[in-house]
């Protein structure tokens, strides 16, 4: 039943996916919302929560990016956003009907309010409106009075340094081609949203029945979520740009033959990787991705891994207080700084010629002094 969609799910499997659904939302869903780490509880429960989306095909391709990546902590917004949409589509195709005038939907709790709350809200808030405006004002009814409004910009994705605004059309081109076309259809987005929010509006000023109102509140609802879902991709994978042209080296020489300066380029990228919450996951699963995909950077990456952990335990043996300076201790320093030599480079691993010495220094000033001299008291003891 994992792989099936919801549309291909008999009676008995749709409840079974319906039970463990409204069970999670309900209990884990606001859990997750306050998270601030990653635990593996948090792991468990998100994953759990991807399981059960994946029976809508519009979740599938979120679902794979979040296990691909695991930077679970900064798809949490987005994680809310479609699960409020699978419970929308899941009552419309289990018939349940939400009535948006229902005292209920009101009621404030803790966490994030569901699709049909925040409907229901939307709707409270512009039926009172609409009343504070009926009244009189010293200028007439405050209906009557003008209000001006600014455009919002159509297709803004982020800041620059100086404050200079950077469009999706700019970006296009270091996305991948799925993620193009959807960026293609942002502009659209955005209009038919605000074209039904419009007439929700309208409809509400008017008077209209609640039931008449919410397919266009919810079909603007979910307009705004589809735009907003491929501004969260595109951050996404412009934060995975930003490592990848420093970790990639195979990436790096695409955008040199493109006669792009790499570094330049990732200064502009990095408001995108300031979004990043959990960036060490974050980090880490762009790196996977980039050994998966590229075998001989693999293999690279993985000799470079080895050596410095072998750095690492030289260094470590070298600065270690815990153990005297015997002769058979320097004899073995001694073998470890050349050896650290070879690995580091003459010049870079002279920094620990000082330990070396010291250690030196301390074993014949001080060690074999002491082990002579315990020597000489067990001769003496003998002969007495």
């Amino acid at each position: 039943m994992a792989n099936k969609l919801f549309s291909q799910m008999s009676e008995e499997e749709r409840q079974s996916w319906t039970k463990d659904y409204c069970n999670w939302q309900s209990r884990v869903l606001p859990e997750l919302m306050k998270a601030r780490t990653m635990t593996t509880s948090f792991r468990n429960d998100f994953e759990l929560g991807l399981s059960l989306l994946s029976a809508f095909p519009y979740c599938r391709s979120f679902v794979a990016e979040s296990l691909r990546f695991k930077n679970y902590i900064s798809r949490i917004k987005p994680l809310a956003r479609y699960a409020d949409k699978v419970t929308a589509d899941a009552e419309k195709m289990l018939n349940t009907k939400v009535d948006l005038s229902d005292p209920a939907l009101l009621v404030r709790h803790v966490g994030r309010p569901t699709k049909q709350e925040a409907a229901a809200r939307a709707l409270k808030e512009e039926q009172e409106r609409k009343a504070e405006e009926d009244k009189e004002t010293l200028f007439g009814k405050k209906a009557d009075i003008p209000i001006e409004t600014p455009p919002a910009p159509a297709t803004v994705s982020g800041s620059l340094t100086g404050g200079a605004l950077l469009h999706l059309d700019q970006l296009k081109w270091l996305l991948p081609l799925k993620l193009q076309e959807a960026v293609d259809a942002v502009r659209d987005l955005r209009n038919r949203a605000s074209e039904e929010a419009t007439i929700a509006k309208q409809m509400a000023l008017d008077g209209k029945h609640p039931k008449d109102i919410e397919p266009h509140a919810q079909a603007a609802a979910k307009l705004v979520e589809e735009y907003e879902g491929i501004y969260e991709r595109v951050d996404d994978e412009l934060a995975a740009v930003y490592v990848r042209l420093k970790e990639d080296t195979t990436f790096i020489k695409k955008m040199e033959e493109k006669q792009v300066n790499p570094s330049e380029l990732r200064t502009m990228l990095r408001p995108y990787w300031d979004k990043i919450e959990d960036k060490e996951a974050f980090k880490a699963a762009v790196i996977d991705f980039i050994k998966a995909n590229d075998p001989a950077q693999a293999a690279v990456r993985e000799q470079e891994e080895i050596k410095k952990k072998q750095v690492a335990d030289i260094v470590k043996y070298l600065t270690r207080k815990d153990k005297p300076n015997t002769p058979k201790r320097i004899s073995t320093m001694k073998a470890r700084y050349e050896e650290l030599k070879s690995l580091m480079g003459e010049q870079e691993a002279a920094v620990y010629q000082p330990v070396l010495q010291a250690a030196i220094d301390d074993c014949n000033n001080n060690v074999i002094p002491a082990i002579e001299a315990k020597k000489s008291s067990k001769d003496d003891e003998q002969e007495a």
